[in-house]
This record gives structure tokens, sequence and C-alpha cells, in this order.
């Protein structure tokens, strides 16, 4: 039988004292949609939460090197997870609050689904944010700060119905993906002839749209292609691969698509 790993074995013990180095809790970012450059929990010092910010910081510091994980949804985990959380926690909607994620009990999360509620009555916002520190709270499980049952933590449901309350944005009809690749059509042949008016962003903008109706690769694989995703067929001269890499599991797709004239300055 496979060993299985051991998280605790590299994290700090939720049974030991620990130093709060502001340092320790700061993560610098690498290039990221959301234009995050660090996450800095010294903010949340001195609070009364300081294992809060110090060790959640160091389960998605662990993630983001693992690379299982997207840095955007890291980044949620501190700026919609932690972040209401602790606002939460300072705010004095509790008597006791849990000072360590240890101390977490189901009745805190069930006060802080009810604080969420009252303060986003509308739309998902609130599932939203407790979604985001759900998923921080099962990390710091899995990494030992936590050692109490998930089961016996986590409410059951706690926002049923919300799906009726909220509106997915509703797909584009025929005509309009008739309309809008006819005016990604259009940008293209200026682009090719040099007479787009946009700027070399939005260009690239128009670029990456055109792939994405004629590919179907989703927004993440997308924007994280590298600079060679682009490769010759191995076997028809008149085709291209673009190879992309689901972040989950690390797996790679490639798609086909036919041979066009390449623009050296959106390539290099």
């Amino acid at each position: 039988m496979a060993r299985q790993k051991s998280y605790k074995a590299v994290m700090r013990s939720v049974t030991k004292g620990f130093e709060a180095v502001e340092d320790d809790i700061k993560i610098d970012l690498p290039r990221n949609p959301r234009n995050h450059r660090q996450l800095d929990h010294t903010k949340y010092l001195g609070l009364g939460f300081d294992a809060w910010a110090i060790q959640s910081l160091h389960v998605i510091k662990a993630l983001l090197q693992g690379g299982n994980f997207s840095v955007t949804t890291l980044i949620g985990y501190s700026t919609n997870g932690l972040r209401f959380f602790i606002n939460f926690l300072s705010g004095g909607s509790v008597k006791s609050p849990p000072a360590t994620p240890n101390s977490l009990t189901k009745s805190h999360l069930d006060r802080y689904v009810s604080w969420l509620r009252l303060k986003y009555p509308n739309g998902s916002t609130a599932k939203n944010y407790y979604t985001s520190f759900k998923s921080l709270v099962v990390v710091l499980a899995e990494y030992g700060f936590i050692e109490v049952n998930l089961d016996d933590l986590l409410p059951l449901n706690p926002f049923p119905n919300n799906s009726q309350s909220t509106k997915d944005a509703d797909p584009l009809t025929l005509g309009e993906m008739q309309r809008l690749i006819g005016a990604l059509k259009s940008d293209l042949i200026a682009i090719h002839k040099g007479t787009f008016l946009g700027n070399g962003a939005e260009a690239m903008a128009v670029l990456l749209l055109i792939t994405a109706a004629r590919s179907g690769i989703n927004t993440t694989p997308l924007l994280e292609m590298k600079r060679d995703a682009l490769q010759p067929h191995p076997f028809i001269p008149n085709l291209r691969l673009i190879t992309t890499v689901k972040r989950r599991g690390k797996g790679a797709q490639s798609k086909t698509i036919r041979q066009t004239n390449l623009l050296p300055e959106f390539i290099e």
C-alpha cells in the first residue's frame, strides 16, 4: 500500500506556540489576473487572532508552491475567505471567538453564516465569501491546524435555494455569436493590414477571443498558455496544435486548428 502524505510533517503543530514574524506572513505572488503582487497578513496581527493570520498564510504558501491551485483561487482564500471572517470575529458578534483555527466550532460557523446573510442579503455575495472561507478551513484541516472532524464542523447546506436568488449570464444567441465573430474578423483583418485602431493589449485580446472561439479552450488555460503553445502539426502541414494545461490534473490538452499567417509581434 502506498504511503499517505503527512501534511503535519511539514507544518507547525497546532498544539505548540509560534512566533509572529512579519516577514513570515507575507507572500510574493507570481503574475496573476487579479494583479495582486503580495498577500500580506500583517494587518491581521494584534486583533487577537494571530494564529489565523499566520497559519492561513502558511497553508496558502504551501499550496502555491505545490502548483495544483491557481493563484487567483489562493488569493480568494485570503481576500474573500480569511478577511471577512476576521472582520466577523473582531466585530464582537461572538462572545468567545476562536483565537486559533483549532478552536473553531460548528456554532462559530453557524453564527458566521448568519452574519454574512445579514450583511449581504442580496445575490450570491454571502455564499461566495463563505465558500472561500470553507475552502480555507478544509485546507487548514488537511495540514493539521484543525483537528476536529470536518463532518462535525461544517454546516450542512448553509445557503439553501441560493440558485433561485441568483441568475447566471445567459449564453449568446446564435445571432449574437455571429455578430461577435463578424466584429472579431473585421478586427483581425485590420490587425493584419496594420490599420487596427486599438493598442497592443486590445489587439492581443482580439486574438485571444478568436482563439477561444475556434478552439473552445477555457479561460484559465487560455490565459496561462506558454509562448510555445502553438506548434506545427506533426503529420499535417496545414494544421497547427495548441497545447494547454489543466491546472488541477496537470494534464496537457491539445487542440487542432488550421494554419494561418502568423504575426511575429504577437508570438515573440
